[in-house]
């Protein structure tokens, strides 16, 4: 599997949600129409790891269909592409993470800085292997924040 660079446009969110609500249906009724599926229904642990980045990020409880998440946040506050991939290679992210079917991975805002995009793909393809290699059961999925060019962003957010 290789990665190739996609040059995609997002517009800022307004409002940052929590995992557990949903803007069309209540938390209480998502909860209550899946409490029994659940039952029958195994969690499905998925982690969500990565750089200090989603550290405000919480963790939880997610239905959705008859489907049931059991969702863990683990932040690796200063990690890079490579600092992460070391981790994955040690089992040094948690032991949910070795657990999880599913891992949702934040990389690349350390690296924004420091590497050009051929580096950073030559070391996503890294941590790709190795999460093949170690973790195989983990399917995973890599996101990223895209460059800022906002004039009132902090100087240490500011990609060029």
């Amino acid at each position: 599997m290789n990665v190739q660079p996609v040059q995609q446009s997002f517009q800022k969110p307004s409002v940052t949600a929590k995992l557990t609500q949903s803007s069309s249906i209540s938390q209480s009724s998502l909860i209550s129409s899946n409490h029994e599926q659940s039952k029958s229904n195994p969690s499905v642990p998925i982690t969500i790891t990565g750089s200090s980045i989603v550290r405000d990020l919480e963790p939880g409880k997610l239905f959705v269909s008859d489907k049931h998440f059991d969702i863990k946040i683990s932040t690796k506050h200063g990690a890079s592409i490579k600092q992460l991939t070391h981790m994955v290679n040690n089992n040094w992210i948690d032991q949910h993470f070795n657990l999880s079917s599913h891992a949702i991975i934040s990389i690349g805002s350390i690296d924004m800085k420091h590497i050009n995009s051929d580096k950073a793909i030559e070391l996503l393809n890294q941590l790709i292997q190795t999460l093949k290699r170690k973790h195989h059961h983990i399917k995973p999925t890599f996101v990223t924040i895209p460059p800022q060019f906002d004039p009132n962003l902090k100087p240490s957010y500011k990609t060029n």
